[in-house]
């Protein structure tokens, strides 16, 4: 609990800019700064609940369903995007739905 503490209110910080700001109003330098408020926690918090989620006998479930259901899909695409392998800045990266619809 330690660890959520020190990130949560960043994170509410960083919800509440999402939440309140319009697109025009959106500035990715402010982003930035709110992200760096709590980053360094997260990303130690989230490192030590590797272990913590391997042990956990529910959690191959979760991750069993969508990854053999992804496996049923275009080989080409949908496992890299189960993955979070999808490089949107790329030419065309955003339409992968598009390209294995008509293959």
């Amino acid at each position: 609990m330690h660890q959520h503490e020190l990130f949560a209110g960043g994170l509410k910080s960083l919800n509440q800019y999402a939440t309140n700001t319009t697109a025009v109003d959106c500035k990715g330098k402010e982003v930035c700064e709110l992200i760096e408020t709590f980053a360094q926690h997260m990303v130690m918090h989230l490192a030590d609940e590797i272990d913590t989620l391997w042990v956990l006998d529910c959690c191959g479930k979760v991750y069993q369903d969508p990854e053999a259901e992804a496996g049923k899909q275009d080989k080409t695409a949908v496992p890299p995007m189960a993955l979070g392998l999808c490089d949107k800045t790329f030419e065309g990266g955003n339409n992968w739905h598009l390209e294995s619809s008509t293959g």
